[in-house]
């Protein structure tokens, strides 16, 4: 119940734009549900396109599929394409966070 009532908290702020509200409820997910694979997604969105914050955006994602790449190896069944866009959304990041860095270390533009 924990969990469901936490999820509606972070739509109901995203719909809201109460950004700092909905970044409280994100955080409470993954820290007490860590395998809630949907408030990654969330909360990785919000990271990198509200915070601006490329490496968390990425560490939440990652450690999301460490997780899940576990459960699965104990024989849990996660939700496929909930885990495959936590795995796109991070190499997508990575590579946007790449291209940033060779623009602000050798002023490359494309």
């Amino acid at each position: 119940l924990m969990c469901e009532c936490l999820e509606l908290a972070v739509l109901a702020t995203k719909r809201t734009k109460e950004w700092d509200r909905m970044e409280t409820y994100s955080v409470r997910i993954i820290e007490q549900f860590p395998n809630h694979t949907l408030a990654r997604i969330e909360y990785a969105k919000h990271l990198e396109h509200r915070r601006r914050n490329l490496p968390e955006a990425i560490r939440i994602c990652r450690e999301g599929l460490e997780l899940q790449n576990s459960r699965m190896a104990l024989g849990y069944s996660p939700a496929i394409l909930s885990l495959r866009d936590l795995e796109l959304r991070m190499e997508r990041m990575e590579r946007k966070l790449n291209r940033e860095c060779m623009e602000t270390e050798f002023g490359l533009e494309e």
